[in-house]
């Protein structure tokens, strides 16, 4: 397929709606389960914590494939934000998340 920059562009502003409305849907549903994927209570998520939530079989595909994106970059969400007095690697705030998903 040849296809050049403009019509890149145009396929980028294309999916841009779609795209907004499934970052959103992302967000939503982390920021509404994050008190119960944080068993610990901590108010971070570890990746063990993201595993169990990754495995527990009432997770819808879609559900499965969030959790799945979080793990796989939690070193990297959770130095969105360098929160003061925080010693915790590899663990996700719910700051991390609002700064990280305001980046997207």
């Amino acid at each position: 397929m040849n296809m050049n920059i403009d019509n890149f562009d145009e396929l980028v502003e294309k999916f841009k709606p779609q795209a907004s409305a499934a970052i959103k849907e992302f967000e939503e549903f982390v920021n509404k389960n994050f008190d119960q994927f944080d068993r610990d209570g901590d108010g971070f998520l570890s990746a063990s914590e993201l595993e169990a939530a990754i495995h527990d079989e009432n997770r819808t595909m879609k559900e499965v494939g969030f959790l799945t994106f979080l793990l796989t970059r939690i070193h990297e969400i959770s130095e969105a934000v360098q929160e003061e007095g925080v010693q915790i690697t590899d663990c996700i705030s719910r700051l991390d998340l609002k700064e990280y998903f305001s980046r997207l």
